[in-house]
C-alpha cells in the first residue's frame, strides 16, 4: 500500500510538473502570437506605404511567409492545447482511481479479517521484541490496549447482569404490591359489607350514604 501511495504520489508530480510546464510554453506561445499580430498591423501599415514600391512578387512571398508562420504559431497551440487537455484528464483520472482504491479499503471487523501478518501478537513479533533495541512500543500499547478494553467488556457484561437482575427484581417487587394492593382493597370492602348497620343511628347512616361515594365494583 505504501508502495501504491509513493507511486501515485510520483505520478502527481510529474503531472504537475507537466501541467506547469505546458503553463508556461502556453504563455510562451502567446507572447509569439501577440509579437505576430503586432508584427502584422506594422506590416499591414507599412505595407500601405510600401504598396506602391514593392512588386508583386515581393507581395506574393512576404504573404506566403505570413501564412506560413500563423499557420505554425496555429498548430503550436492546438499541441500545447491537447497536452494540457490531456495532462488535466491524466490528473482527473489519477485522482479518481486514488479515491476509489481509498474507498475500497475496507477496515477488519473482527479479529478473524486481520491477516496473520498483521497480528502484533504471532511468536515471530514476541521474539523479536525480547532483543535489546528491537522492542516494538506500539506491538505494546496495542496489547495492553486490547487487554484493557476485554477487561472493560468483562466488567460492562458483570454490570449488565447486575441491572438485569435488579429489573427483574423490581418488576417482582412492583407485582406484589399490586397485588397486596387488591387484598387490601377487597378487605376494606367486605368490612363495609359486614358493618353491623343496626347499631348506627338512622340519621348517621344517612348522611355517611350521602357524603362517602359508592363502593367501587369488584
Amino acid at each position: 500500500m505504501r508502495e501504491v501511495e509513493g507511486q501515485r504520489h510520483r505520478q502527481a508530480g510529474s503531472i504537475t510538473q507537466e501541467g506547469v510546464r505546458l503553463e508556461r510554453e502556453r504563455g510562451h506561445l502567446e507572447r509569439m502570437l501577440r509579437s505576430l499580430r503586432t508584427d502584422l498591423t506594422v506590416y499591414g501599415m507599412s505595407l500601405e506605404g510600401r504598396s506602391r514600391r514593392l512588386s508583386t512578387a515581393e507581395k506574393v512571398n512576404q504573404s506566403r511567409l505570413l501564412r506560413e508562420n500563423v499557420r505554425c504559431l496555429a498548430l503550436a497551440l492546438s499541441g500545447a492545447i491537447a497536452r494540457q487537455k490531456a495532462a488535466h484528464c491524466t490528473v482527473n483520472d489519477g485522482l479518481v482511481k486514488k479515491i476509489t482504491e481509498a474507498i475500497g479499503l475496507q477496515v477488519p471487523e473482527y479479529s478473524g479479517d486481520i491477516l496473520s501478518r498483521e497480528k502484533l501478537i504471532r511468536p515471530l513479533v514476541q521474539v523479536y521484541q525480547r532483543q535489546p533495541g528491537t522492542q516494538l512500543p506500539e506491538a505494546a500499547r496495542l496489547i495492553q490496549g486490547s487487554v484493557a478494553l476485554r477487561q472493560c467488556l468483562v466488567s460492562s457484561e458483570g454490570e449488565m447482569a447486575r441491572l438485569r437482575r435488579a429489573c427483574l427484581q423490581l418488576l417482582d417487587d412492583l407485582h406484589d404490591k399490586r397485588a397486596v394492593a387488591q387484598v387490601d382493597a377487597g378487605v376494606i370492602r367486605m368490612r363495609r359489607r359486614l358493618v353491623d348497620r343496626r347499631a348506627v343511628p338512622s340519621f348517621l347512616q344517612q348522611g355517611a350514604s350521602v357524603s362517602q361515594p359508592p363502593p367501587p365494583p369488584v
